[in-house]
């Protein structure tokens, strides 16, 4: 399915808004989503400029190596 998503996203460079709350998407879909958007130059998705995804990625991802652990959602990150 994120395959199918990033093909759209590819093709229909006038759509820079998707709104993905109400599905399924979990903590890999926010990580595919955040490698596949970027700099058109290294070949990354650049015309989106937002993205909304639901809070059901609830992954953590430690953001603070010194103590004490400070860990983040994935989708926290993603919003930043």
């Amino acid at each position: 399915m994120l395959e199918a998503i990033k093909t759209c996203m590819s093709r229909n460079k006038t759509l820079a808004k998707y709104d993905f709350r109400y599905n399924d998407l979990k903590d890999a879909a926010v990580i595919y989503f955040t490698e596949m958007l970027g700099p058109e130059e290294e070949g990354k998705i650049s015309h989106v400029t937002e993205l909304e995804c639901g809070e059901r990625a609830i992954g953590k991802v430690l953001t603070d190596p010194g103590p004490p652990e400070v860990m983040t959602p994935y989708v926290n990150l993603f919003k930043d």
